[in-house]
């Protein structure tokens, strides 16, 4: 370090004038580990030593000795923003293939060009077991990991031997439990795969098949709740059209406030709830929050277009508010609309 980076003077009450963080780090191709922290612990707290000397509040503190109350204090932070910066560098390392070092990381960015790996020879199951439960028996009997099961071929299968992974208490009185056969399916815009009822469907690779839901049940006009974030693929709105046709429809739109604006946070990962899907995004480009918060607000924009061409109205609920209150204020709204007409209507 030059004299320039670290001026001292007789007393030391002057140490580390200048700033060291963020430091610049310029990364050339084919490193095999990037640096990315903007500091150290020692530079964070000479930073903050340095900025000390520049604050008129603080001029009376004359010493930088670690044993004063106010420079442990920086010395407790300096430690925190260390061990940020650590892991911050970790996650960007683990957005390159070549710089990755967990599993799952090259797997995801694998992902990112439509590859996915084949799943391995071994297989899963789920195993219930029936235990003693006569008079006399155990109340709790111990399944030692590494129990093996067999089971049961067809016709023209074989055997397959599967070994328990872990241990397992068992009691009599679960014998009574029977493990459930089927789940119900959920289907929604990413949905890829469907399963029927039933083997004589008398379907062919390359048909067509028309889902319908929720239209035809209510055969009175009712009130419809439709809850949902409305992000999807295009063609709701048309469904949604059609229902309000034959009934009150109140679109209940749950978001969430960083739906619409990135913090500024760094290096983030952020994943698809639906798909599992994971990228790293770099919320410190203003760039990229400037082009995030235009796609926002012509999302935002495009959905009111859609709830007014459907003649729907719609509910705006935040993941910050209260449903109940949301909901009753909404009411009062409607309630007050309707007064109004009334007294608006022309007298027959």
């Amino acid at each position: 370090m030059s004299n320039a980076d670290h001026q001292l003077d007789a007393c030391h009450c002057c140490e580390g004038i200048r700033s060291l963080t963020p430091e610049d780090h310029s990364n050339r191709p084919g490193l095999p580990v990037l640096a990315y922290r903007v500091g150290t612990h020692g530079t964070f707290k000479a930073t903050m030593l340095a900025r000390l000397s520049r604050m008129p509040a603080l001029g009376s503190l004359g010493t930088r000795a670690d044993e004063d109350l106010t420079i442990a204090l920086l010395d407790a932070w300096a430690t925190v923003a260390d061990v940020m910066t650590f892991y911050i560098e970790r996650s960007a390392n683990e957005g390159f293939v070549r710089t990755a070092t967990e599993q799952r990381s090259v797997q995801e960015l694998a992902r990112s060009i439509g590859y996915a790996p084949h799943p391995g020879v071994a297989a899963s199951t789920y195993l219930a077991f029936t235990v003693e439960d006569g008079p006399g028996a155990a109340e709790d009997v111990p399944i030692p990991a590494g129990t093996r099961a067999q089971s049961t071929p067809g016709g023209d299968e074989l055997p397959q031997t599967f070994e328990t992974i872990e241990e397992l208490a068992a009691h009599p009185e679960w014998n009574a439990l029977r493990p459930r056969q089927t789940e119900p399916q959920l289907i929604s815009a990413t949905t890829r795969v469907i399963y029927l009822d039933g083997i004589d469907t008398r379907l062919n690779p390359g048909d067509w098949m028309l889902l319908r839901a929720g239209e035809n049940v209510m055969r009175r006009r009712s009130l419809v709740f439709v809850v949902s974030d409305f992000i999807s693929a295009p063609g709701w709105a048309e469904v949604l059209g059609r229902l309000a046709q034959r009934h009150e429809v109140i679109a209940v739109r749950l978001h969430d406030p960083l739906e619409a604006e990135l913090p500024d946070l760094g290096l983030v990962v952020v994943q698809d709830a639906e798909t599992g899907e994971q990228l790293f995004v770099d919320t410190n480009d203003r760039g990229f929050r400037k082009r995030f918060a235009a796609a926002a607000a012509k999302r935002e924009a495009d959905l009111r277009a859609a709830f007014r061409e459907a003649t729907v109205d719609a509910i705006e609920l935040s993941t910050n508010d209260d449903l109940v209150e949301t909901v009753l204020r909404f009411a009062d709204l409607k309630r007050r609309g309707r007064h109004s007409k009334r007294q608006a209507a022309p007298a027959a």
